[in-house]
């Protein structure tokens, strides 16, 4: 059975390795992996794809499959930025020591960048963002469509 998606979102857990795949792949490419990975099976995903519908998702929510659309894209995408966000910050603590050392504050910095960006930039890299999620979750639509015989 598919969940809502407000509920997977809501109840989204991420981790430290969630936070590595951003760190090391920048915003976009990270978190595009991550929802990705997040979204599991694409028989069970809550968001989907068709390569009937070049670059469209639909997103599972009120019982229906819908659209979704950009605004829908942004605000999911903004919760899996401050769901990073917090981990970044225990990553911080965590590796506290580490960034003592002012050869490694350029790391500091640089990994702040990547994990720190405000909505408005998530709004402006939609364009790169939804086609890699697309791609993640495209499948094809007669391989969803259910037949019944009576």
């Amino acid at each position: 059975m598919i969940i809502e998606c407000s509920d997977w979102l809501k109840d989204l857990i991420l981790n430290e390795d969630d936070l590595k795949k951003v760190l090391k792949n920048g915003f976009i490419k990270g978190i595009v992996e991550v929802v990705i990975d997040k979204l599991g099976d694409k028989e069970e995903s809550v968001i989907r794809g068709y390569e009937q519908k070049k670059n469209i998702l639909y997103a599972y929510d009120g019982g229906i499959w819908r659209e979704l659309m950009n605004k829908d894209l942004v605000n999911i995408l903004s919760n899996f930025q401050k769901k990073i966000e917090k981990e970044f910050k225990k990553y911080n603590l965590k590796y506290a020591d580490k960034y003592a050392e002012h050869s490694e504050s350029n790391e500091l910095y640089e990994n702040i960048r990547k994990v720190m960006v405000s909505e408005k930039f998530i709004e402006e890299s939609i364009k790169k963002i939804k086609p890699g999620i697309y791609t993640g979750v495209k499948q094809k639509l007669n391989n969803v469509v259910e037949y019944s015989v009576s």
